[in-house]
């Protein structure tokens, strides 16, 4: 078994930071207004600074909930764990493993994801890979995984080790 952390590169964790601060400051503000006003009958701006707050803090929260911490290993799948819901990927139905090279990403178009905010998180497309999903904090760590139904990036501190013992692994499950 191998479990290899996720470290985040410059871009993600500008991204994350500067976003976040904007969207605490702007939660912060909405409360500020919203208690401001707590006490007069202009309803519909208590609603509205309280929905954007809470708005705000749920947003930060829930992209935090799903970010890749870890990338496990085992001889029957590769797992990205994250807070919630782990991401398992069967080595039996890996079809193609490799290195991502950033030219493969390159004119992608997210279709569902994150582009930066806690790493490039959920479903893109490009011209290089059709329709794929990320779960990346670093960009110049990933690697490519192919299986019959989906293509998946992953990253990890160690995509070379991960990438050569998914190929051993499935060179011994082709000989036995």
């Amino acid at each position: 078994m191998m479990i290899e952390n996720c470290s985040w590169d410059s871009t993600v964790i500008l991204i994350t930071v500067i976003i976040n601060v904007l969207l605490l400051t702007t939660a912060i503000v909405c409360f500020v207004k919203y208690r401001a006003n707590l006490h007069t009958k202009q309803q519909a701006v208590k609603v509205m600074c309280l929905s954007s707050a809470l708005f705000c803090l749920v947003f930060v929260v829930g992209g935090a909930l799903f970010l890749p911490l870890k990338v496990s290993v085992t001889e029957t799948d590769i797992r990205v764990n994250r807070i919630i819901g782990d991401v398992s990927i069967q080595l039996s139905e890996i079809q193609k493993i490799g290195r991502t090279s950033k030219h493969e990403t390159e004119n992608s178009i997210r279709t569902f994801a994150s582009g930066g905010l806690w790493g490039y998180l959920g479903r893109f497309r490009s011209p290089n890979l059709g329709n794929y999903t990320m779960y990346v904090t670093n960009a110049s760590q990933m690697i490519t995984i192919r299986t019959k139904e989906n293509v998946y990036i992953i990253s990890s501190n160690n995509p070379d080790e991960i990438v050569e013992f998914v190929k051993r692994n499935k060179r011994r499950e082709r000989d036995n």
